[in-house]
């Protein structure tokens, strides 16, 4: 399911490499050739037989099949001389663009109510009052409002604790003992539908303040100052 996703995002990438390999298994073949290619193949592996693969593992495996992609590439203008190696430039110039306007695309729909959610934060509270909530918005509005996160607890990513890798309920309980901690901002997703979560709120916080994102659904910045 993830290769079947990140293939499509880096095609040329991927096609590349496919069609390098067996253009360097010829008569250009390098011994540098056949440690990318096995570097490439073991590591391979090594994902298949992994129980849970993430995305930005696949990062590793990039500067190999580009290389391995560039070698490739360059035989084949060898080969079929200046008109090829012309369309190959168009495509990459091309691909390139798309790449990046589909991430400017995503980088500007991300999170549109920081800003908003961030002034809130400022405007009432002091400078000492602490926050805390979700990794994927809490330091983004920490460093807009100015306002630390309480222990330092950036990495609140819920997988840490649907793992149990953290108790989420003695981290909340050092949390709310925090006399700075003011604000609680959580969403419909990440750690905010978590029961620890859940029952923190309801016994320790007041009803929230509600922000709508357009793209991101809403989000709950709950008060839970003393």
């Amino acid at each position: 399911m993830i290769l079947e996703n990140i293939a499509p995002k880096n095609i040329l990438l991927f096609l590349c490499t496919v069609i390098s390999i067996p253009l360097l298994a010829g008569k250009s073949f390098r011994k540098t050739d056949g440690l990318l290619m096995l570097l490439v193949a073991a590591y391979s592996i090594f994902l298949l037989n992994l129980s849970t693969i993430y995305d930005f593992y696949f990062l590793l495996l990039f500067p190999f099949m580009a290389v391995l992609s560039a070698r490739g590439l360059l035989l084949i203008e060898r080969a079929w001389g200046s008109k090829a190696a012309a369309v190959i430039i168009l495509v990459v110039v091309l691909y390139s663009g798309w790449s990046i306007m589909k991430y400017r695309q995503h980088e500007e729909l991300y999170f549109e109510k920081a800003v908003q959610i961030s002034d809130f934060v400022k405007s009432t509270t002091l400078p000492a009052h602490e926050i805390f909530g979700d990794s994927t918005t809490v330091p983004l509005i920490s460093m807009i409002s100015g306002r630390r996160v309480a222990l330092d607890e950036i990495d609140t990513n819920y997988q840490r604790f649907t793992s149990k890798t953290t108790n989420l309920a003695g981290l909340l309980e050092r949390v709310g003992s925090d006399p700075n901690f003011k604000y609680f901002i959580v969403a419909r997703k990440g750690i905010g539908p978590l029961n620890e979560t859940i029952e923190f709120l309801g016994r320790r916080c007041r009803l929230p303040t509600t922000f709508v994102d357009r793209y991101k659904g809403k989000y709950y910045v709950f008060d839970c100052g003393k």
